[in-house]
């Protein structure tokens, strides 16, 4: 009780402004949003850089998956299948030269809500690096095997192996950012010259799934996000 009372128990504390604040302030349907959107906007953001690099590096989209929301924090329902459980871009099977820029796609996609002075700040970044593992393995996978994958293309697949290896496969994320040389990399310095297209892709994601009963309601999109020239 005493700990409590110094904590809790001066009547002369401010109390602060922060999002829990806004969510008791703000009406019933923007509380919801405001409680989904962490979620929600880390997948938008994700998804939206494999879409971007698929159209830069002229990959074919066949549809963007984005799953019922519930079903990320809590069992599926019967008639779910394993299909609609997570978000994902379907795109042709490719070789190593697309492959590469399209898999790293999502993790670039999380960055590019910074300016270029944060992504050099040490610890501040927030990524999802664990969730992009199956993205990172997949490049490995595909420039091992690959038998004219790019020098470059193994030397991100060093990068990588160094990076995984210290971080416990990316669950450390601030050990992950420290090691993987990401911001020289060709690929990185391209997405960048785009920022604005991501953000639009991002956007629309990030309201086509609102308006699927507000997040909870499985839907797969068309790979139609406007015009753009690169």
């Amino acid at each position: 009780m005493c700990l409590f009372n110094r904590l809790f128990g001066s009547q002369n504390v401010r109390e602060p402004s922060n999002l829990i604040t806004e969510l008791f302030s703000e009406s019933t349907e923007r509380k919801i949003e405001l409680a989904r959107a962490s979620l929600t906007s880390h997948f938008c953001l994700h998804e939206a850089g494999h879409v971007m690099m698929a159209e830069l590096y002229q990959i074919p989209i066949e549809w963007v998956n984005l799953p019922r929301l519930g079903a990320l924090i809590s069992s599926k329902r019967p008639q779910e299948t394993t299909d609609e459980l997570l978000p994902a871009v379907s795109v042709p099977s490719t070789d190593s030269k697309t492959a590469v820029p399209y898999f790293l796609g999502g993790f670039f996609g999380e960055l590019n809500i910074y300016h270029d002075v944060a992504l050099n700040v040490p610890g501040i970044l927030q990524v999802f690096t664990l969730g992009c593992a199956g993205d990172f393995n997949e490049i490995r996978e595909r420039v091992k095997a690959d038998p004219n994958a790019t020098a470059a293309h193994r030397s991100i697949v060093v990068n990588l192996d160094r990076a995984l290896n210290a971080s416990r496969d990316a669950a450390e994320q601030d050990v992950f950012l420290q090691q993987f040389q990401f911001r020289g990399l060709y690929e990185f310095r391209q997405f960048r010259k785009h920022r604005d297209r991501h953000r639009s892709i991002a956007a629309q994601l990030y309201q086509r799934w609102k308006g699927q009963g507000n997040f909870e309601r499985y839907h797969e999109l068309t790979p139609e996000f406007g015009p753009y020239r690169y």
